[in-house]
């Protein structure tokens, strides 16, 4: 899928197809081995530890619509860069799918949240990092939905980021991927059978020829709507 991020890491109107496949967690030492001796290891934030908070209105728009695979699609989110001391603490962003294609309206917001937050709608969230920041943040206005959004998954997972050395591809390797009831713990979850790869890159991205036999298979998959679902389990 198309991927155009506002306020992102990359240049407004720049289209980046997101390919993704599952990876068994036995084989995650081999599939790094490789990673680290055919890929490049990014000089700045070549691993990263994240939340992710997703929202959805009453009548679960947001999920059923991940769910069912609809053509479109918004995701309501704040990601979280747990321990991080020199880059963004937080994003908050709405990823919005339109057929194959996808915008990324994002913030990266460099300062805490005030000690003590806690989370109640997307629209409170907003407002907070509006009285942090010292600025409005329309786009996010623009974009949030009319209905109030609430809480409604939380997702941790450790990413180690990759980048081609021959072509414009980013690669990630997401592991220890946890669903955590409540926004403020993460000491304990249910956790994803499986790790998850990603390519990224202005052309729709095949397996690298170096990845192949190591049981990585291609997959529609979103953190959201497994943990979401999941969390209707338990």
């Amino acid at each position: 899928m198309g991927d155009i991020q506002i306020n992102g890491s990359s240049p407004a109107g720049r289209v980046i197809f997101e390919t993704k496949f599952t990876s068994l967690k036995a084989e995650r030492n081999r599939v790094l081995s490789a990673l680290r001796l055919k890929a490049l290891v990014p000089g700045e934030f070549p691993t990263a530890r994240l939340r992710t908070v997703y929202f959805d209105d009453r009548k679960n728009t947001s999920f059923f619509e991940s769910r069912d695979g609809n053509l479109f699609k918004k995701k309501y989110r704040l990601r979280e860069y747990v321990g991080s001391v020199c880059g963004a603490r937080y994003s908050l962003e709405v990823k919005i799918r339109s057929d194959r294609k996808t915008s990324k309206i994002r913030r990266l917001i460099y300062r805490d949240l005030p000690q003590g937050y806690g989370f109640t709608t997307f629209r409170d969230l907003i407002e907070t990092f509006e009285a942090v920041e010292g600025e409005r943040l329309n786009d996010l206005r623009l974009e949030a939905s009319d209905a109030e959004l609430y809480v409604d998954a939380v997702v941790h997972y450790e990413r180690f980021r990759f980048d081609d050395p021959y072509i414009d591809a980013r690669y990630n390797l997401d592991t220890n991927i946890m669903i955590c009831r409540e926004p403020g713990r993460s000491d304990s979850g249910t956790y994803l059978e499986h790790d998850i790869f990603e390519i990224k890159s202005p052309v729709t991205g095949a397996l690298p020829e170096f990845l192949k036999g190591l049981n990585i298979e291609p997959v529609s998959f979103s953190k959201y709507a497994w943990g979401r679902g999941l969390q209707q389990t338990v």
